[in-house]
């Protein structure tokens, strides 16, 4: 440190450093050219002359000047001065406003005096010691107001009515010192003008309120002098011009229609406003667009223009051009009626549209009759028909048909009248189908009264009717016509002639229902015949069973049955059928057999079945079908285990879900030919779940025993199938037994009272499972459950000790606390306030502040009749301290002059050292390591201070010095 002391004090007095600035050290104060490089200067003069520049200064008239201020003169100059001391002379350079003024290096600037040379100037001057500015010196030129200007640049400006014009209208003009400016206005500028306002802002303070133009003009002055404006011209404006509505194109319904708002604004148009015949405003632009254009946008519209001066408006009036619509067509007839004759129709075709319609289309029976507005029609039947029209016009893209329709009907009387019939399948046959007979009649409006005959006998009063196929409808039919229009009939003017032809066939027997038993002769008394009214109409008859094909018999043999016996596929109903159609009687043979087949299936099913297996359940049963063939239906015998089932007499047998019905079914049917047993028998199972029960304990579960000895636990266990049974005894099991059903016996050693408690037994099958539990309760000397292991922990002073201790025994334990201190042999009792929360089975021992005495061992000692037992808790101090803690005690313990024992445990023998004294080695150690830090601050600050007092020394000589010279 001192030699850098050293070398900073030989750096202040070497000539490198003359001339700048040398930082004081101590941060006091700055060794600059005014005391240092004075020094030096004056030390070197006595070697040699050439010294410079210094004290450099500008002076006007042998003065010093900072601030000079002159009146513009073109002829006159300045005469500025730059003073140095220099030898030999400096060079002079002068700088205006930072730049160098390259033609200006004399000591003398003869600066002219003109508005432009005003500023801020300071000269160079260079020499043996290098460069030195002067102070600068500011100069200020003064000068008149030169042309005064009006901006904007503009000859008329535009205001509002009793406004302002948008522009600030402003009057500026070059002079220094700054001018003052007033306003003057005329009515003409070949007129004097009037005192208006004071500043440079024509309407800083006032409007303008006239109606009509006025003339203005500014005045500039300062100390030096005056200048004027030219006039300007302030006029009226009352907002914008020319407001126009222009519409591209046609207002055409359900376009896009646009108008377009324009004006002549002086400053811009600022705004536009839309608004309906409702003053409703709908837009705030130029352009207004009306989408889907329709008839309810009909009516005025206005677009309002606004401007800095004024609003002006111009209106629209919209007329929405459509096409046709509501195209309907209508017409009259002469006298009202309609009847053929004598007489017109007039036809019209209507329709609204803009503009109106121009062009039309009439229609007859969907062809062109017409292209005119209106046609007249004669009253004759062919002009009867469908009539609609098209309309069209300019607005619409093509024609509109009418919505409506026209029938016009002439009315007639009847014309044409005659008679016709169809039939079914094209044929006459008797049997089933029907003939229709229709009247025909050409009338209008149509005819509403018919007679048909039969056999000049009035069969109906219809147009039309049918008959049916039968030999009885056979006969000539004509019919007549009538309408409102002739009251009178109008007769066919022919006749139709319908013979219906008939082959009737027909089954005889002497009773209608036979019953017979199988292997019996079938009837032969059972015969099919033919009625015909044609010749030769015999044929072979079809012999038909229960409605499907069962034999042919031919024109020559008339029996149903061959002679043969009867089987049982003979039972069913015949009738004869031919040419379509059947007997009317039928023959129904009923064939007596059975038991046969006869097996037992499961009610919804036809698969005979021998095995089934179910669950227990209360609300469910299995359902046995008992099937044999058999006719009549046979009696059904149902059989379990060999036994009869009274009262169950069904095909089908309902099985309850119950243990007690698991067993063997068989069934027997009864019918025409004797007994038939099923061809299996069903096993039946019931699956149910465990059921356990324990043996000498009823309703009651607690069992009582003394440990040690032997829990015994008999049981019982019904289900099946067979289960797995478990015993666990506080979530542990205990044993495990595999195909369990019957009674046994758990036997397990019980060796204190934690043996005592629930037993839980688990039975499980494939049905499910099941518990039951019992309580054993043991009389039995006292045990510890839980306890706190406090001999190994550390405690100190001032710690709160809680020792909780659970323990069983039956009867209940006597409880007591002892104790023994660290520094004694002779047991002591617990205060009573340090035993809490004593219960049946838990005690607890409460320090609430550990002191020196507290330390040592406690004794629980629990008795009942059957043993007791002790247990002791040691409370200790904390472990020794740590190999860093004993190093840092032991060196401050030398510096205090302390011994070194370094057995801190308040259990040692050999000069035991509290908590609290180890607290003051630790306080003592960290107070002697701030006092080491302390001590090393002192001396960095003695450094300083040398350092300062050094460098005070070499400035008093240096002072000393110069006072010498």
């Amino acid at each position: 440190m001192e030699k850098w002391s050293f070398i900073f004090a030989i750096c202040l007095f070497t000539v490198s450093c003359s001339g700048q600035t040398v930082k004081d050290p101590l941060g006091e104060n700055d060794l600059n050219g005014s005391d240092i490089t004075s020094t030096v200067k004056g030390a070197s003069s006595e070697q040699k002359q050439n010294y410079g520049p210094g004290n450099t200064t500008i002076t006007k008239d042998k003065r010093v000047v900072q601030f000079e201020t002159i009146e513009e003169d073109k002829i006159l100059t300045v005469p500025l001065h730059c003073s140095t001391n220099c030898n030999p002379p400096c060079l002079i350079n002068w700088i205006k406003d930072r730049k160098l003024l390259s033609d200006e290096t004399n000591e003398v600037f003869n600066m002219p005096r003109n508005r432009t040379m005003s500023g801020n100037y300071t000269c160079r001057a260079t020499g043996e010691e290098g460069t030195e500015t002067s102070k600068p010196v500011t100069v200020t030129v003064t000068y008149p107001p030169g042309s005064v200007r009006i901006s904007p640049d503009k000859d008329i400006f535009f205001s509002k009515r009793g406004g302002t014009p948008k522009e600030d209208v402003v009057c500026t003009a070059d002079c220094l010192p700054q001018c003052t400016y007033k306003w003057y206005y005329a009515y003409s500028p070949q007129r004097s003008g009037y005192f208006w306002s004071m500043g440079n802002a024509l309407f800083a303070s006032r409007r303008f309120t006239y109606t009509s133009y006025l003339y203005f003009y500014c005045e500039a002055r300062n100390d030096h002098g005056s200048s004027s404006s030219n006039w300007i011209k302030i006029d009226v404006q009352d907002g914008p011009e020319k407001v126009t509505i222009t519409a591209p194109q046609a207002p055409v319904e359900n376009s896009t229609f646009s108008l377009q708002c324009s004006a002549n604004c002086l400053h811009g148009c600022e705004s536009y406003l839309w608004l309906d015949g409702s003053r409703r405003v709908i837009k705030n632009t130029h352009s207004l667009t009306i989408n889907n254009l329709n008839r309810s946008d009909n009516g005025k519209y206005t677009c309002f223009v606004e401007d800095y001066f004024g609003r002006n408006s111009s209106t629209y009036n919209l007329k929405v051009q459509y096409g046709p619509r509501n195209v309907n067509i209508d017409y009259t007839a002469d006298g009202g009626e309609l009847w053929e004759g004598r007489g017109t129709i007039t036809i019209r075709c209507n329709a609204d549209c803009y503009p109106p319609c121009d062009r039309y289309l009439i229609y007859h029976n969907d062809a062109l009759k017409d292209t005119s507005k209106e046609i007249k029609i004669t009253k004759t039947r062919e002009n009867s028909g469908r009539y609609y029209c098209s309309a069209s016009n300019s607005g619409g893209r093509g024609y509109t048909q009418s919505s409506n329709v026209a029938n016009i009907i002439i009315k007639y009387g009847p014309r044409n009248v005659s008679i016709e019939y169809t039939t079914d399948h094209g044929h006459l046959w008797e049997g089933s189908g029907n003939i229709t007979i229709r009247c025909n009649a050409d009338c209008y409006p149509p005819c509403d009264r018919y007679q048909i005959y039969h056999n000049n006998t009035l069969k109906n009063t219809s147009k039309e009717i049918m008959i049916t196929k039968t030999r009885e409808n056979s006969g000539r039919y004509f019919c007549s016509a009538s309408n409102s229009v002739r009251r009178g009939n109008v007769k066919s003017s022919a006749n139709v002639d319908i013979t219906v032809k008939y082959q009737t066939v027909i089954l005889e027997a002497n009773k209608r229902n036979v019953s017979l038993r199988v292997n019996s002769y079938l009837p032969n008394n059972a015969i099919c015949k033919i009625e015909c009214n044609f010749d030769n109409c015999q044929s072979d008859i079809e012999v038909r069973k229960d409605s499907e094909h069962y034999r042919t018999i031919s024109k020559s043999f008339q029996r149903i049955f061959n002679r043969r016996k009867a089987r049982i596929d003979d039972s069913g109903t015949y009738f004869c059928r031919l040419r379509g159609r059947n007997s009317q009687s039928d023959f129904t043979l009923n064939v007596l057999y059975g038991p046969r087949d006869t097996r037992i299936s499961e009610s919804n099913q036809l698969q005979e079945i021998r095995y089934k297996t179910v669950r227990e359940s209360k609300n469910e049963i299995v359902s046995l079908r008992c099937s044999s063939n058999c006719n009549p239906p046979c009696g059904i015998d149902w059989f379990k285990d060999g036994t009869l089932l009274p009262g169950e007499r069904k095909e089908i047998v309902n099985i309850p879900r119950n243990r007690k019905d698991s067993g063997y079914y068989m069934c027997r049917a009864n019918g025409e030919e004797g007994s038939q047993n099923s061809t299996n028998t069903v096993k039946v199972t019931v699956e149910y779940i465990p059921e356990i029960a324990f043996t000498d304990l009823g309703n009651h579960k607690h069992i009582t025993a003394h440990a040690p000895g032997t829990f015994n636990l008999t049981y019982s266990i019904d289900s099946f199938p067979p289960s797995n049974v478990s015993v666990f005894h506080n979530t542990i099991n205990l044993m495990e037994i595999s195909n369990v059903t019957g009674q046994h016996i758990f036997t397990t050693p019980i060796t204190s009272c934690r043996d005592e408690g629930e037993y839980i037994l688990e039975a499980v099958n494939e049905v499910g499972s099941v518990r039951a539990y019992v309580i054993l309760n043991l009389t039995c000397s006292p045990i510890y459950i839980s306890f706190p292991n406090k001999s190994d922990s550390g405690f100190s002073i001032g710690d709160r000790v809680v020792l909780n201790v659970t323990f069983k025994g039956n009867p209940a334990a006597e409880v007591s606390w002892m104790f023994n201190p660290w520094n004694s042999n002779i047991s002591q009792d617990v205060p009573f306030h340090r035993i809490q929360n004593q219960s049946k089975y838990h005690t607890a021992l409460v320090i609430e502040t550990m002191s020196m005495k507290n330390f040592g061992t406690y004794k629980l000692q629990l008795k009942n009749i059957h043993g007791s037992i002790s247990k002791d808790f040691i409370i200790e101090g904390p472990s020794p301290v740590s190999t860093e803690i004993k190093e840092a005690s032991s060196l401050t313990a030398s510096q205090v002059g302390l011994s070194q024992d370094t057995d801190l445990s308040p259990t040692s023998r050999r000069g035991r050292l509290t908590n609290i004294r180890e607290m003051e080695l630790k306080n003592l150690m960290l107070e002697h390591r701030k006092l080491e830090e302390e001590i090393q601050k002192l001396q960095e600050e003695r450094k300083v201070l040398e350092l300062k007092q050094q460098y005070y020394n070499m400035r008093l000589k240096e002072i000393l010095k110069g006072t010498k010279k």
